[in-house]
């Protein structure tokens, strides 16, 4: 059972994981911020009913709860917690998978962190840039689906196979279930992307990113968004 996990010691063992399939994405001189929701004080805000999220100046939002855990500027992720049932024999490997999709949109920016950011925005508001307003994600809806396009599932279908081949043994779907951002199935984008994710496992993510992906992976991406066009009219 995981009633006694520390959620200090898990969220280590999800920084840990988030370098091991981003070695050359995540310098060991960058700080990397797995903060979960059941440390934030009420004060700050809430962390809506989404189970994690990132942006790209998170980490100054959370650096006063973080105390003598801060480091410098660094990507950060806020993993709600409270939402998972600690009694629950799969809370690590949830834990973990949240984790993972929300790395994968932090390696997907054009930079780790806004390293110019000097604004602070009311926290509700940066939430809500991230989750519905009802803090569920509908099919079809336009705003998940713009955060889960296919730059990002790229990035994530590379991510779940490094950490699939580190140990954490999870269908892809785990880590980002397409269907509820009103896209096909993430098994079919992992047909179509072919053997990328093996062929070039030692490359950094953003050098993959920055060549064309598979020919029949962009056409599954372009079927998903005139779909969705088409279901908006």
């Amino acid at each position: 059972m995981m009633q006694n996990m520390d959620i200090v010691e898990l969220c280590r063992e999800a920084e840990a994981l988030c370098r091991h399939v981003a070695p050359l994405d995540l310098p060991a001189n960058v700080p990397l911020y797995v903060v979960p929701g059941s440390s934030l004080p009420a004060s700050l805000g809430r962390v809506g009913c989404s189970a994690g999220f990132t942006a790209e100046n998170l980490d100054l939002y959370v650096r006063d709860c973080l105390g003598d855990a801060w480091r410098g500027r660094g990507p950060a992720m806020i993993i709600n917690d409270c939402l998972l049932d600690m009694a629950d024999e799969g809370y690590r490997t949830e834990f973990l998978c949240i984790t993972l999709h929300e790395i994968s949109h932090v390696l997907e920016r054009d930079s780790l962190f806004d390293a110019c950011c000097v604004d602070y925005r009311p926290f509700d508001e940066l939430v809500d840039r991230w989750t519905s307003p009802a803090g569920e994600v509908m099919l079809g809806d336009e705003h998940q689906a713009q955060y889960h396009s296919q730059r990002f599932i790229r990035t994530i279908l590379h991510v779940h196979r490094r950490a699939f081949n580190a140990g954490l043994k999870v269908g892809p779907s785990l880590l980002c279930n397409q269907k509820r951002y009103g896209l096909s199935d993430i098994g079919m984008y992992r047909y179509a992307l072919g053997d990328e994710p093996v062929r070039r496992a030692g490359e950094s993510i953003r050098q993959i990113l920055a060549a064309e992906p598979p020919r029949a992976f962009s056409q599954l991406a372009a079927i998903d968004l005139a779909w969705r066009q088409f279901s908006d009219n």
